[in-house]
């Protein structure tokens, strides 16, 4: 959740935004998939700030800063960065079809935006997999 909401700059991720589900016939639980992410890829980012790069959003719940939340992992041995070759561009594909992305420079915007990204959270995986 932490390395998939910092990817695609989810700013409301809170306490009431994760959970589990429970099977009723056999009473056991499981994390509940992903939900509500809608406040992400920068979507208040105004003209001016796309046109300026300005990447920058709230991270939560569990530190203030995406370096905080990602400290807390004690194993990262089950990321694979190879396994988001060609996200981004998959990503932009379907964000062309938004009238919002699809915005004068958004979708490049996005494109850079989300491939920064993966870029930071990968060098902060890799370095923490020595720790």
């Amino acid at each position: 959740m932490i390395v998939c909401d910092a990817i695609i700059a989810n700013s409301d991720r809170h306490r009431r935004n994760f959970g589990l589900v429970r099977n009723v016939d056999t009473l056991e639980f499981r994390i509940a998939p992903l939900f509500d992410s809608g406040n992400c890829l920068w979507y208040a980012k105004t003209q001016a700030e796309v046109g300026r790069r300005d990447w920058g959003f709230a991270v939560k719940p569990f530190g203030p800063v995406l370096e905080q939340q990602v400290a807390l992992f004690e194993n990262t041995d089950w990321f694979e960065p190879s396994a988001l070759v060609g996200f981004v561009d998959e990503a932009c594909d379907l964000l062309q079809r938004s009238e919002h992305a699809s915005q004068t420079g958004r979708i490049a915007y996005l494109h850079d935006g989300i491939e920064r990204q993966i870029e930071i959270v990968t060098a902060m995986l890799s370095v923490l997999r020595y720790r």
